[in-house]
């Protein structure tokens, strides 16, 4: 997996102030000598553009397939927006599955943000989310996370936000029992993660427990879904929680889920095929349809 050091570039004239811009990126871009600050010359790749971005930059990326396996590990605030056209003039209405794609290729996590002991806020947008496989062990993670991985840890607070995006045919790797094929929410004691989805979907992603999602909770944790639909996930084997397994570790601290006008469909697992609960957790499902889970 790459390693991204994410800098804030001041770029205001006023000192003391940083000036957000966008970055640009598409599949037939250049990243050799560019900041991916002109629409008329993108970068290339995600994982370039992060590395130039600064504090509330937003990435806009191209229309296609972006080949992407990141990781965020430095304090970032920052915006990530797919469906642009080629010359990033219009951006594509909502879609059940955008056409901006980011595709892990089966070669890793499709993008990883770890704040150890520091800030990240990150909003996803009008994206598809695709082929990610863990391979690469985190500190205190592990292999966890197959798709997208949010995870905090000595006093770090992570917030993480999806917005209109599309999370599938993602796994965690097959030889150990590790969860969240779609997403991987680790907290740990003294840490902060939020993660809120809005008109999201997950689908067809697997893993041992928690086949879309999975919640880990030590520290402060919580999971707000709006909208979304989770169907087709699968826990395998043995496994628990074909759409989403929440696991309380320790106190001080909570875990706490929500789910407003949700859909929880066709998920399979061997416990809980659509939810598991385990330990001190609060789940909250208001408007939300189960079927067809088994």
């Amino acid at each position: 997996m790459l390693r991204l050091s994410i800098f804030l570039v001041a770029l205001a004239s006023i000192p003391g102030e940083a000036l957000a811009i966008d970055r640009f990126v598409s599949p037939r871009g250049t990243d050799t000598a560019n900041d991916c600050s002109s629409s008329a010359a993108p970068c290339r790749t995600l994982a370039h553009a992060l590395g130039q971005a600064g504090a509330g930059d937003v990435v806009q990326l191209a229309i296609g397939t972006h080949r992407t396996n990141a990781l965020v590990d430095l304090p970032a605030t920052l915006t990530v927006s797919g469906g642009w056209t080629s010359g990033f003039t219009k951006q594509d209405a909502p879609r059940k599955t955008p056409r901006t794609r980011l595709d892990g290729r089966k070669l890793d996590r499709v993008l990883a943000l770890d704040a150890d002991a520091e800030t990240i806020d990150v909003t996803l947008e009008n994206l598809t989310v695709l082929r990610g496989q863990s391979s690469t062990a985190l500190p205190g993670v592990g292999l966890h996370g197959g798709g997208i991985l949010a995870t905090a840890r000595n006093g770090g607070t992570l917030s993480l936000t999806l917005r209109n995006v599309a999370v599938m045919r993602n796994q965690t790797t097959k030889d150990f029992p590790i969860s969240g094929g779609g997403l991987g929410v680790f907290g740990h004691d003294a840490s902060s993660v939020a993660v809120l989805a809005q008109d999201a979907s997950f689908s067809n992603n697997v893993a041992e427990h928690g086949g879309a999602i999975s919640v880990v909770g030590a520290g402060n944790v919580s999971l707000q879904l709006e909208r979304t639909a989770l169907r087709s996930n699968v826990a395998r084997s043995s496994g628990r929680g074909g759409a989403i397994a929440l696991d309380r570790l320790a106190d001080p601290g909570f875990t706490t889920m929500t789910i407003d006008a949700g859909l929880l469909e066709k998920n399979r697992a061997h416990e809980g095929a659509a939810l598991s609960l385990r330990g001190a957790v609060t789940a909250t499902l208001v408007n939300t349809v189960a079927r067809d889970n088994r």
